[in-house]
């Protein structure tokens, strides 16, 4: 369960999200999206030794952007979720279970996006699956960012991943540079720290690195991205006689097909 957790409290606790330019006409675009994870515990303490959790998939989201005042509402359908082969059956299932989840926001004149909900269902795993999907869809970029800016930004955020309340700080630096036509690209890559805990006394905090290379278009959507994670944490279970060492590696690839 808890490697479930680690996977889209990475993907979904640290949104970043991207402007959208005012003034454009209602688009429908749609992405896949493929994520690969390797968890690694030390459960030495439990005298269960080195265990390794592999996690892969591959998602079609379907996302609508309309004009209204002072932004856009943003809504977003999970076309399918099919897992990576050799993935276990208990992370499988709830993967495959986010397919038709379907959820509304609203993406502010700043680029951030607001109230973003999960439609029709009360599904908290298939919530977290389509918010972390969606989000990942929205890197953040500051305002008007042009060809040869450089900046860096300090964020910090609080999500509930799975029932357990996430914090995360991160420092991001940023450099802007041209894209393809009528796009243009960021490269991003930062530092964070980020801690955990549950009703049931789990309890987790660590520090992670962050890489990203991207492009949006002059239009204000994310049109490909690559982004990668390696985060050391330190997992606390009330029946372990000592913390228990967790390393996770995950890396997105996004690409809109329309």
């Amino acid at each position: 369960m808890f490697a479930r957790s680690l996977t889209f409290a990475a993907f979904a606790s640290g949104a970043f999200f991207l402007p959208i330019a005012g003034g454009s006409a209602p688009v429908t675009l749609k992405y896949k999206i493929a994520q690969k994870t390797e968890q690694t515990i030390d459960a030495s303490a439990m005298g269960q030794g080195e265990q390794k959790v592999n996690l892969g998939y591959t998602a079609f989201v379907t996302v609508t952007l309309n004009d209204t005042t002072g932004g856009r509402t943003v809504k977003a359908v999970v076309d399918s979720v099919k897992p990576d082969s050799g993935v276990m059956a208990q992370f499988a299932e709830p993967l495959t279970s986010a397919k038709g989840a379907t959820g509304a926001g609203f993406l502010d004149a700043s680029g951030t996006l607001q109230g973003f909900k999960q439609i029709g269902d009360t599904n908290s795993i298939r919530g977290t699956t389509l918010r972390g999907l969606v989000t990942s869809l929205f890197p953040k970029v500051k305002a008007a960012a042009k060809a040869g800016d450089a900046w860096t930004d300090t964020t910090e955020t609080s999500d509930t991943t799975n029932g357990m309340p996430v914090k995360r700080r991160a420092v991001t630096n940023f450099k802007a540079s041209a894209g393809a036509a009528r796009a243009i690209k960021i490269d991003a890559s930062g530092s964070y720290s980020l801690a955990g805990a549950s009703a049931n006394g789990m309890a987790f905090e660590g520090t992670g690195k962050s890489t990203a290379t991207f492009q949006r278009s002059t239009d204000g959507y994310l049109m490909d991205g690559s982004f990668s994670d390696n985060a050391d944490l330190s997992l606390t279970i009330p029946q372990a006689p000592a913390p228990v060492p967790v390393a996770n590696v995950s890396s997105i690839t996004i690409t809109l097909l329309r």
